[in-house]
């Protein structure tokens, strides 16, 4: 379950795993609809981030009824793409939000 915009909608898929035969390896098949690795949906995650632009990691959580978990992972894969190629040695000033031994 999850809210869409002002909508509330729930996801009912029935998919199986599949095994190699020769490996033993197990995996979900991959979906038009999933992000990368991730299988949540591409307009949820835009959602998602939209929302964070106005409240906490915990408030999006809460007002989408969703793990917290999630939301920071979607987060966190958003803000890895924008700042993958970022250049090391044109750092100026490094905050660090939390620090702990």
């Amino acid at each position: 379950m999850g809210v869409f915009g002002r909508k509330q909608a729930y996801l009912k898929l029935l998919s199986h795993r599949l095994k190699c035969i020769e490996c033993n390896n197990l995996w979900w098949p991959k979906l038009s609809f999933m992000d990368g690795k991730h299988s949540s949906i591409r307009s949820f995650a835009l959602t998602v981030i939209d929302l964070l632009r106005f409240g906490t990691i915990k408030d999006v959580a809460n007002y989408l009824n969703v793990g917290w978990d999630l939301v920071k992972n979607i987060h966190k894969s958003k803000l890895q793409r924008l700042y993958k190629r970022m250049p090391i040695q044109k750092i100026k000033y490094l905050g660090i939000e939390e620090f702990s031994l």
